[in-house]
């Protein structure tokens, strides 16, 4: 890892340092005795202060780039064993937190590793207060602050509203990089960082000076540590994500069961989602007749390819709840499965719903198109695609369905099917245009003369002063009443159509 001067001023153990600290710059990886002129951005160099000051100066010189530190009356030779010591210590400690990386409770392992380095307790929370993970060997007498934080596994409800204001939390959370707070608790500062994870704010770090007073090189050392954390946690996302949480409380809206509106909020509010966004979901189920065995597998892939939606396990499938409104590129998520998902996965897909409290019943509408997956042996079935589809099967189950179907649209229909005419089509183009001729002719690629001409055969066929009514009227249920009967004849079958025309006669 590399250091900067203030960090190896900050763990000398000498009282009368002379600081000339003019960058600080953060890039010292190795240390060397003076013994020429050549001077490395990397290296921290120390030597005898005689050989840079005039007249009987005695003591230590450490030199980097512009920053010098004097220790007058020193051992040289001492002094370059503090500073390899200090940097075989960052070293250590940096080695540490790649280590914990890959450890089940690395959070709270990387905490106490650090307490050498910093000499204060620090916790990590969650964006609901509750603990992530906090310093141990601190004993709770130690402040009444730290003592309610154990007591309670974070901040309570009424302690996060406190801090909104009077510590103007809101502003706080804007923390991207480690930032020195005065407290509002009856202590000296704190050290707040808010910890992206995704690019989505997963948790906040903060370090508090209860044991001693921060140093000048204590915002750099938190910023590494900040960025391990940062690391692990996007490591294990699910565990740690606010869409994973979100996850949890989407699992109670589609089970009915009940679930914390105010943490439904406040997670939504780390994504910057809201409420009435525009939402989708997308069932994907193991097309086995028995119990799924590979759905973990494709939990894992889903979660780390789509890090901006809400993915989690129902029943014996896996749900991705996008936002369509905020993260573009959940668009793609149906462009993209085909290459996530294997040929023994199917995907059924909802409509797009505003509101994602609606979530449960456009849930049951990609269950829906989960079964139309399995009977239409299709790997996608996609709601916005089978609207009429649905409907239809609705109506079509009702026996009574055809007796209401529209007489003389069912006659005009019987009679083309006897005469290979076109007068069924024609009336369906002329009430679908609005009743009007030209654009009818323009549905059917007709002249608007030879329109006229098949609305006086159908004149002759059926009763037509209902139409010239509605020319009038416009009245919205006769049409809607119509453009059902048309949808109607236009989905049934030929059977069907010769066993309902039997009881028309021409």
């Amino acid at each position: 890892m590399k250091i900067g001067m203030w960090n190896i001023y900050d763990k000398l153990p000498y009282d009368n340092i002379i600081v000339m600290i003019k960058d600080g710059t953060e890039t010292i990886e190795a240390v060397r005795w003076i013994v020429y002129s050549f001077l490395n951005n990397h290296t921290v160099y120390v030597g005898e202060a005689g050989g840079f000051f005039y007249g009987e100066q005695t003591g230590t010189v450490i030199v980097h780039r512009k920053d010098f530190l004097l220790v007058p009356d020193s051992d040289p030779e001492e002094v370059f064993n503090e500073v390899c010591t200090i940097l075989d210590q960052y070293r250590e400690w940096e080695s540490n937190l790649n280590m914990f990386l890959s450890n089940e409770n690395g959070l709270s392992h990387m905490l106490d590793c650090s307490a050498p380095i910093f000499g204060n307790p620090m916790f990590i929370y969650a964006p609901d207060g509750k603990t992530l993970a906090i310093s141990s060997g601190y004993p709770p007498e130690l402040h009444w602050h730290w003592k309610e934080l154990i007591e309670n596994n974070g901040l309570t409800e009424e302690r996060m509203r406190s801090l909104r204001d009077k510590s103007n939390l809101t502003k706080v959370f804007q923390d991207l990089t480690p930032t020195f707070h005065d407290s509002s608790m009856d202590m000296n500062q704190y050290i707040h960082c808010s910890i992206l994870a995704n690019r989505y704010m997963a948790g906040h770090f903060v370090l508090f000076s209860l044991c001693r007073p921060f140093e000048k090189g204590t915002l750099y050392l938190c910023s590494v540590l900040v960025q391990y954390i940062s690391r692990y946690m996007e490591k294990y996302y699910s565990q740690y994500s606010s869409t994973s949480k979100l996850g949890k409380i989407a699992v109670s809206m589609l089970s009915s069961s009940t679930y914390d509106e105010d943490q439904l909020y406040l997670l939504l509010s780390t994504l910057k989602w809201k409420e009435n966004d525009y939402y989708r979901v997308y069932a994907i189920q193991e097309n086995v007749t028995q119990e799924p065995v590979m759905l973990n597998r494709m939990y894992i892939r889903l979660t780390e390819t789509y890090r901006d939606a809400i993915v989690f396990r129902y029943k014996k499938q896996l749900i991705i709840l996008a936002n369509r409104t905020r993260d573009k590129g959940t668009s793609d998520i149906k462009k993209h499965l085909p290459h996530l998902i294997e040929d023994n996965y199917i995907c059924g897909i909802s409509q797009d719903f505003q509101g994602i409290k609606k979530c449960r019943e456009y849930y049951e509408q990609a269950v829906y198109e989960l079964n139309n997956c399995m009977v239409n042996k299709t790997v996608f079935s996609d709601a916005s695609e089978h609207g009429w589809d649905f409907l239809y099967d609705i109506i079509r189950k009702n026996e009574l369905s055809a007796t209401y179907v529209h007489r003389g649209l069912l006659r005009l229909y019987y009679y083309d099917l006897n005469h290979k005419t076109s007068y069924y089509e024609t009336l369906r183009a002329f009430v679908y245009s609005g009743f009007q001729p030209s654009a009818a002719g323009y549905m059917l690629n007709i002249h608007r003369n030879s329109v006229n001409y098949r609305l006086e055969k159908i004149k002759e066929l059926i009763d037509f002063q209902e139409f010239y009514e509605l020319m009038n009227s416009m009245d919205i249920n006769r049409l809607n009443y119509l453009h059902f009967s048309f949808a109607y004849i236009d989905s049934m079958q030929m059977s069907f159509l010769s066993e309902a025309g039997k009881e028309i006669p021409e």
